[in-house]
């Protein structure tokens, strides 16, 4: 669009900004002079009016709009068979060119698949539907939910492939030949020729016949209706066998074709392959080769055959915690959440201070959309590793998923605290001060003001708990947890908890993580703060402030006066 005036801006008007789709203006900040919009996915994007004029479009015309309903609407479009893994590039491009009538037909092909799609490719497929349908229904005038209902009746109404049908088996036809009983008198005429005498006797039907009538066979001589009775019989027989004989080789063909897998193309690492697995056979219980021919398999992508072998393997040979990591990907990759799930959890057993391991699981019950477990298990990596970069933001969709956003404030938090840079980010400050608005999450945000001496010869800080207790107190920036003292528990009657794994930036400890109503330090005070009771603390020590305490608020440190001061995170 050219010479986009923000005076003329007002809210509800749709723009198309590629990759993001269609955005409604939620606000205008004309001194500021940004725009605000919201997208289908459900983000928020703040633009100026340069990069509206440079980003933007507007919704196309309606000649343009019906050729992109077209396109939604056709029957004959063949399955898409690329795996979304690698046709990702190309449907990106798609996407990120804004062509509606290119991103309707990716969406048909798409829609036309029928194997079960996994989490990224249904996420794909929904923000380009939502794309997609929210700029048709703004062009068209029509409901979006009727283009939806277009959309799947297309899919469902092609015509399926019926399989040819079996030619039936014929059911031999029965002759019945003609019988008679009669006496033979020394000289008895042929029963077809009276004027030649019989020369023998039918053995089937016992008519008297002469030289003329005999038919040989197998059994004997037949009269010529015997006889042509059993030529019938014998040809419906081999007609029969001739079917079943071809039925049974097509049956065969057709369970052989189903079920044959051809060799596994290994391309550059054949040889590789093959040379290690024949070391293998000499020698089955070689670690070493065990898990170089393992992750081979895995980097080439016979992921079926890395768990067969190492499964073989480790009954024969006995536990491998490291050939473990392989079979964890591999089941990854290949679906089986639940296979994966096993293995790490075997991994967590023998090392439950590797935080690796714990996010690996929760990664697991994400793809399975266990939310719950995934959430205590990307707690728990936290716990054993604050500074990890990519991980908060996992649990605080896990903490969504569940049903409880207010636990993802304390990950984002701690990002913004060990990565100062993740605190430019305007639009994940936004995030984070709407959880804290949210009304289930009013009262974690920090109110009021202290100033906290830091060092471990500063005198320990009283610290106000639920139940009119006090507790002595010293600063830990370095934990992610407040810790609390097992007495310090017991004069509070806290409940039991659940077990946590917390590394306080020296050692790590064993402990319950439960959550306390409030905490209050000089005039600084937070509710519904996370905190870990431990068995030991040094002498006169009740617990330790971490950052699930003090993240709650602004902090600065004063280097004069080797203070930590707090203030309110949140304007009125």
């Amino acid at each position: 669009m050219s010479q986009i005036d923000i005076d003329k801006i007002k809210p509800g008007d749709l723009f198309i900004i590629p990759p993001h789709g269609p955005g409604r203006v939620v606000s205008i900040e004309r001194e500021a002079a940004k725009v605000v919009l919201i997208f289908p996915a459900g983000h928020q994007l703040d633009l100026s009016p340069e990069e509206l004029q440079q980003d933007a479009r507007l919704p196309v015309e309606k000649k343009q709009a019906n050729a992109a309903r077209a396109h939604l609407q056709k029957l004959d479009v063949k399955p898409d068979q690329t795996p979304f893994e690698e046709g990702f590039k190309d449907r990106m491009e798609v996407v990120s060119s804004g062509d509606l009538e290119k991103m309707a037909m990716l969406l048909r092909k798409l829609a036309t698949r029928s194997d079960p799609a996994s989490p990224g490719e249904q996420r794909f497929r929904q923000n380009l539907e939502d794309q997609v349908l929210v700029e048709l229904a703004e062009v068209l005038g029509l409901n979006r939910a009727l283009l939806a209902q277009e959309l799947k009746q297309a899919v469902s109404t092609r015509n399926p492939i019926k399989p040819d049908e079996q030619p039936q088996e014929q059911k031999p036809i029965a002759v019945p030949c003609e019988t008679t009983a009669s006496s033979t008198p020394p000289k008895v005429a042929c029963y077809r020729h009276p004027e030649s005498p019989a020369t023998d006797t039918c053995p089937r039907c016992l008519k008297a016949m002469c030289d003329v009538c005999a038919m040989p066979s197998a059994s004997g001589f037949l009269c010529p209706e015997c006889n042509r009775s059993r030529q019938q019989r014998s040809l419906i027989i081999k007609i029969a066998g001739f079917f079943l004989i071809s039925g049974l080789l097509l049956g065969g063909g057709i369970f052989f074709l189903s079920h044959y897998e051809p060799p596994f193309d290994y391309g550059d690492k054949a040889a590789k392959v093959h040379q290690l697995s024949k070391r293998l056979e000499k020698d089955p219980c070689d670690r070493v080769k065990m898990l170089k021919l393992a992750e081979l398999l895995l980097e080439a992508g016979d992921h079926q055959r890395a768990v067969e072998d190492s499964k073989r393997f480790l009954s024969e040979c006995g536990e491998f915690n490291r050939l473990l990591w392989v079979t964890y990907e591999a089941n990854k990759r290949m679906g089986e959440y639940d296979a994966a799930i096993a293995e790490v959890s075997a991994l967590i057993s023998a090392h439950p201070f590797d935080k690796d391991f714990r996010w690996w699981r929760a990664e697991a019950y994400a793809r399975k959309r266990d939310w719950k477990n995934a959430l205590a298990d990307y707690r728990q990596a936290l716990g054993l590793q604050p500074r990890l970069h990519s991980i908060p933001y996992e649990m605080a969709r896990a903490a969504k998923e569940t049903g409880k956003p207010c636990d993802g404030i304390m990950p984002i938090e701690q990002l913004v605290y060990h990565h100062p840079s993740a605190g430019q980010d305007a639009n994940l400050l936004h995030r984070l001060e709407t959880l804290y608005r949210m009304p289930a999450c009013r009262g974690m945000a920090g109110i009021g003001f202290a100033a906290l001496p830091l060092g471990e010869d500063e005198a320990a800080i009283e610290v106000k708990l639920p139940g009119e207790q006090v507790g002595r107190f010293r600063v830990q920036l370095g934990s992610p947890y407040t810790l609390l003292s097992e007495a310090l528990a017991k004069r509070i009657e806290l409940g039991q908890g659940q077990a946590f794994l917390i590394w306080d930036g020296n050692e790590v400890h064993e402990g319950k993580l439960l959550r306390l109503e409030r905490m209050q330090v000089e005039e600084a005070l937070a509710e519904k703060v996370d905190v870990v009771i431990v068995k030991e603390l040094p002498e006169g020590e009740d617990g330790r402030l971490g950052l699930s305490f003090l993240s709650r608020f602004a902090l600065r440190i004063d280097p004069d006066s080797n203070t930590l001061e707090l203030s309110p995170k949140l304007g009125e």
